[in-house]
């Protein structure tokens, strides 16, 4: 594949190479070998343990690289630790998002489509189906809740190899009336608009794009402290951060917010603004044009 890269780059002559991706990465550093064109490198999550000798292939490669993009500053640290990247080289764009608007009728189909409890707070959360998003956490969450007689409900919008597993633990905590697995959702904007607090339960995770469209539709989230979340979920302001794995203190946020119906307004206002300001497509597209310009810079002046 990465002739086919080298066969591409030499048909179009670009000024610059801007890859994304661990494979691709890779890749792209073979296929411009010796070539003075600058590359750039993407970095997008906060990845899996690698075996020793694709760590050691990937920092040899990466030494062609002229520049590095992560979207947080844990993924940052993570490259120049584990990359061993030269912190002088790395630069923070963070993720920008356009979302579509919600229908005005969202939260009534929303609500009779799934069937959800009638005057319940709707707790939504967007992820895989898979270990690592600690949705098992939430869902015992909800049951503590519902144990002190909260009108709650829960909407997981995804799809995974945990399916099965969830359902069961859904079930052995008597709570299949208010939780709903709908799996992959194209609506994701309407159920966002017909919900009331957000949920992030991640072991590990990125710059999460399922958090900045929650809060960009104006809801509170309330997230595990974990990754790039710590720098976009302002503890108390846009939302709660609580500690990783802890189904206590997640079900204590959320009843928090499900109380103050003020708390939930207000939040969620802070939270749609700072993401306005910090992460619209314009704000994403500035940042890149003024990187690439940079690099091609310095590359003419070697």
């Amino acid at each position: 594949r990465w002739i086919g890269i080298k066969r591409i780059v030499e048909e179009h002559n670009p000024d610059l190479i801007h890859s994304q991706l661990p494979t691709t990465n890779l890749l792209a550093c073979f296929a411009l070998g010796n070539s003075h064109r600058p590359l750039i490198i993407s970095e997008r999550g906060l990845g899996s343990t690698r075996p020793f000798w694709e760590k050691a292939l990937r920092r040899l490669a990466y030494q062609r690289a002229s520049a590095f993009v992560t979207n947080s500053s844990a993924i940052q640290q993570r490259i120049i630790s584990r990359e061993k990247v030269p912190p002088g080289k790395t630069h923070i764009i963070s993720n920008g998002i356009q979302m579509p608007a919600a229908k005005s009728s969202a939260r009534k189909r929303v609500v009779e489509e799934l069937a959800l409890p009638h005057n319940s707070i709707v707790v939504t959360a967007v992820g895989s189906l898979s270990a690592v998003k600690g949705f098992d956490c939430l869902i015992q969450a909800i049951a503590v809740l519902r144990t002190k007689g909260k009108r709650i409900c829960l909407v997981i919008a995804g799809e995974g190899v945990e399916r099965s597993r969830l359902e069961s633990i859904i079930c052995s905590l008597e709570i299949s009336d208010c939780v709903r697995l709908p799996g992959l959702r194209s609506d994701v904007p309407d159920i966002l608009a017909a919900s009331d607090i957000f949920a992030s339960t991640s072991h590990s995770e990125g710059l999460s794009n399922s958090i900045l469209e929650a809060m960009y539709s104006g809801l509170p989230t309330v997230a595990t402290a974990v990754g790039g979340t710590v720098e976009i979920v302002k503890d108390g302001i846009t939302g709660f951060l609580v500690p990783d794995s802890d189904s206590g203190m997640i079900a204590s946020r959320l009843c928090q917010l499900a109380e103050n119906a003020e708390l939930i307004r207000t939040m969620g206002i802070r939270a749609k603004e700072y993401v306005r300001k910090n992460y619209s497509l314009e704000a994403l597209a500035e940042k890149y044009m003024a990187l690439y310009s940079s690099v091609i810079m310095k590359n003419a002046q070697v």
